[in-house]
């Protein structure tokens, strides 16, 4: 039920803000679209006036609601006391609704509904970046609804959402804890816990600074077990050769591949040996997410660009046990000692031959603690990926709400008769006008 709203301009009709910050004093603290990560905001640094970054050109005041411009981007704010007078990053869109005629909190869960994003994502242009400008936001429109009606979608969606987020919550707890048992079920697999009926005394570590392991181990440099090549440089104006898939670091996920969209690159007849992967290849990201890697266990063809480092096994290595080591490794933090550089972390080849490894020199032994640990975290696969079906859903329905709560579906008669009785109910069709006489004084 729709009655009584009318469709409002964003940029004509409301308090759209321009770009531009006047002289300040003090430093402020400067938020771009970066700073934004799931529902945390974090500052990128405090500046003056004079030597703000030339994307800092925007001021947020309390109230305010912004919204990233790049297309397939939801990353609104709703300006808090801590955000009050901040420095904010042209990326944004910005309105500053006048608590008369429209509130904040109805326009900020407007701007995060598929509804709004659907609509900001067809207006999107731009070769390198698709996003929406001044221009293009035009063509933008909010459903707005009295003043009464605003106040009860805001309190039920608020309702329906706290509801939600403590479900949220739980899975995400739950979430942490199939982690923390996963990285128990490793930990114990490399101290030969499951195995231990073979190694039952405590043999000296072979590197200095390293913990003894059970008899019959040894820590072994990965370098030391394979041969490692990295990927072949993507360098159009020197390629020669044939057209091969091949994978980047996009393409590499923990355990498995993203094959979907394969690029191609050429390679000559001298490359394909190098460049190229066989069955049981361990495949490492170089960078990104330095260490993230798979075994490659088809029979397709398939080939590696520089992002990737693949590892190749000497003889009586079972590839798997590597790869659980390494997860080990990132669950713990042990992965970072590796990385080298400082802003962007690199796995360089030199340093991953470097990474040792608590290794049974029995392949069966290798064997047998990985079939030890696949019974158990595929249990925990299982239990993930229900965890993570039910964090979808609860996204889905988060956006069920709002398209219901602005297509006036989400408040039922009775709530919307009881807003109708309010000493401040009146169309939206009068609020237009309000905020047209507002804009012009």
């Amino acid at each position: 039920m729709r009655d009584d709203w009318v469709d409002v301009s964003l940029v004509n009709d409301l308090n759209y803000v321009k770009t531009g910050v006047a002289e300040y004093y003090e430093p402020k603290e400067y938020y771009s679209t970066g700073s934004i990560k799931g529902d945390s905001i974090a500052s990128e640094g405090a500046y003056s006036y004079s030597d703000r970054p030339s994307r800092a050109n925007r001021l947020g005041y309390l109230g305010d609601v912004l919204q990233a411009r790049m297309k397939d981007t939801d990353k609104a704010i709703l300006i808090n006391n801590k955000l009050d007078q901040q420095l904010f990053s042209t990326g944004f869109i910005q309105i500053r609704p006048n608590p008369k005629i429209l509130y904040s909190k109805y326009i900020f869960h407007y701007l995060k509904s598929i509804i709004f994003l659907n609509e900001k994502d067809k207006n999107c242009s731009g070769s390198t970046q698709s996003a929406l400008n001044d221009k293009s936001a035009q063509n933008l429109s909010v459903p707005l609804a009295p003043i009464p009606i605003q106040r009860a979608i805001i309190s039920k969606i608020e309702t329906l959402f706290s509801d939600l987020d403590n479900g949220i919550s739980d899975l995400k707890k739950a979430l942490q804890q199939l982690k923390i048992y996963q990285q128990a079920v490793l930990k114990k697999a490399f101290e030969g816990a499951f195995t231990k009926g073979l190694n039952r005394e405590i043999a000296i570590a072979e590197y200095k600074g390293s913990d003894s392991l059970p008899i019959g181990w040894r820590w072994v440099k990965l370098g030391e077990t394979a041969e490692m090549c990295l990927g072949k440089m993507l360098d159009k104006a020197k390629n020669k050769g044939e057209l091969k898939p091949y994978l980047g670091n996009i393409n590499v996920r923990w355990g498995s591949f993203d094959l979907i969209n394969l690029k191609q690159m050429r390679f000559e007849e001298n490359e394909e040996k190098r460049y190229r992967i066989d069955k049981n290849d361990l495949i490492i990201c170089e960078g990104g997410e330095p260490g993230r890697c798979a075994v490659w266990v088809s029979d397709k063809q398939m080939y590696i660009q520089k992002a990737l480092h693949r590892v190749r096994f000497h003889r009586n290595n079972k590839p798997f046990y590597f790869y659980y080591y390494f997860v080990y490794l990132a669950l713990t933090g042990g992965l970072t000692r590796y990385f080298t550089g400082t802003t962007i972390k690199h796995l360089t080849g030199r340093r991953l031959k470097e990474v040792l490894i608590p290794l049974p020199t029995s392949f069966p032994e290798q064997q047998e603690i990985v079939h030890e640990i696949e019974s158990r975290l595929s249990v925990c696969d299982k239990v993930e990926q229900s965890i993570t079906e039910g964090l979808e859903k609860a996204e889905a329905l988060r956006q069920s709400i709002l398209k219901k709560a602005f297509e006036g579906k989400l408040l039922s008669l009775a709530e919307i008769e009881q807003c109708k009785q309010e000493k401040d109910y009146e169309p939206a069709s009068v609020l237009l006008e309000k905020i047209k006489t507002e804009k012009k004084k």
